[in-house]
């Protein structure tokens, strides 16, 4: 790492340099300098394309829409429009550092969650100038089925044995998604416990990599699940009644859709295994089985998730 690197920038020279934890696809680091701290995320270069880093920078510019409107985005340092910076031969986003801290889910409170549900309704709220059509092709698990029903491993026997059902729900899912009648709104993609920060009962949202123009629905029942702890019924009221309050959805669709993310993480994963990379192969073997064991656990509340729901179709 060059040490002037930060020198160079006028943030200063580098007095220590702390790896952070978390980042299941980035590496994070603090960097102290003598001007102050600052967070270092290093971009994964698996897919070092152009269209890749044009994502990213697409990404931290709505961040910045977000923050402009009101919402506490924490948003990478720009320079001349450009939010990603090359060291060494690395690509990197550079933030601010943030005193605060992720909550475990069972430090998340009822008020806490009804605040990310509103933060998550006006950023659906926001209007968008930008049309957008389906960009989701249909993943083909049968071709890893293929690929992996003769293997040992645990993560393959378990996929093979959970094959029929995860072709169940991802079918269902799919054509949910297809079906989708909502206004396209920034999302997220990704708001869950882990990319909140917490100072003083304030939220701030982080990691905006994924997000993108898209489906509210899907932003919004995605969110739902991981910020009420996998749908503990009274976090997920919570959630529904302050996010309906304010933004309306596809409730019908929007419900089976809403486990999409999580089904194409899985197939993410499932193409690392074949990568050349091995700490890449390591991480998609990782994956498998709490991907495919979320999937499910989704598919098996959403009764539960509509019970709640309902109460609030009849106040829009």
């Amino acid at each position: 790492m060059d040490k002037m690197f930060f020198d160079k920038l006028g943030l200063g020279n580098i007095i220590s340099f702390e790896k952070l934890s978390g980042g299941i696809t980035n590496e994070m680091y603090k960097v102290t300098t003598d001007r102050g701290s600052f967070a270092l995320k290093i971009l994964n270069n698996s897919d070092p394309s152009n269209e890749h880093y044009n994502k990213i920078e697409k990404s931290e510019k709505i961040a910045s829409i977000a923050y402009d409107n009101g919402i506490n985005a924490v948003i990478s340092l720009s320079k001349d429009g450009k939010h990603i910076r090359d060291i060494d031969d690395k690509k990197v986003l550079i933030y601010n550092y943030l005193s605060a801290k992720v909550k475990l889910s069972k430090e998340i409170t009822l008020d806490n969650v009804s605040v990310i549900a509103s933060t998550l309704a006006k950023l659906h709220k926001i209007k968008v100038d930008e049309s957008f059509s389906t960009n989701y092709t249909k993943n083909n698990y049968k071709y890893f089925y293929d690929k992996l029903k003769d293997s040992d491993s645990e993560y393959a026997k378990f996929f093979i044995d959970k094959f029929n059902l995860l072709e169940e729900i991802y079918n269902k899912a799919y054509d949910s998604y297809l079906n989708l009648n909502d206004k396209p709104s920034y999302i997220h993609k990704d708001l869950n416990r882990k990319n909140i920060m917490w100072e003083d009962e304030v939220p701030y949202i982080i990691d905006w990599e994924t997000s993108e123009v898209g489906h509210p629905s899907i932003d919004f029942f995605n969110s739902a699940f991981f910020m009420s702890h996998d749908v503990e019924e009274n976090k997920y009221d919570a959630f529904a009644s302050s996010y309906l309050k304010e933004n309306t959805i596809d409730i019908d669709n929007g419900v089976y859709a809403g486990i999409i993310e999580e089904c194409n993480w899985l197939y993410f994963s499932l193409n690392r295994i074949y990568s050349d990379d091995l700490n890449e192969v390591f991480l998609g073997k990782e994956s498998i089985i709490p991907s495919i064991t979320q999937i499910i656990d989704y598919y098996n509340k959403i009764p539960i998730m509509l019970k709640i729901i309902n109460k609030y179709r009849t106040n829009k």
